[in-house]
């Protein structure tokens, strides 16, 4: 379901792992100014695609973790 996903270039600190219907983004960073930055392009990123996929983020089932 998420193949195409899986192959967009993110930066370089970004992994994402996708099981089923569900994606986890993992950051690396040393700074939270860091993470939010690249939090904020990958989820464009996303977003984006989702949106080409006629995909819906579930907003209420997100949460960040650090």
């Amino acid at each position: 379901m998420y193949e195409g996903l899986l192959k967009l270039e993110m930066p370089k600190d970004v992994k994402l792992v996708a099981y089923a219907d569900d994606v986890a983004v993992t950051i690396v960073a040393k700074h939270l100014e860091e993470i939010s930055y690249t939090f904020d392009v990958t989820y464009k990123t996303v977003s984006q695609w989702m949106k080409s996929a006629n995909l819906k983020l579930a907003e209420h089932k997100t949460e960040a973790v650090y």
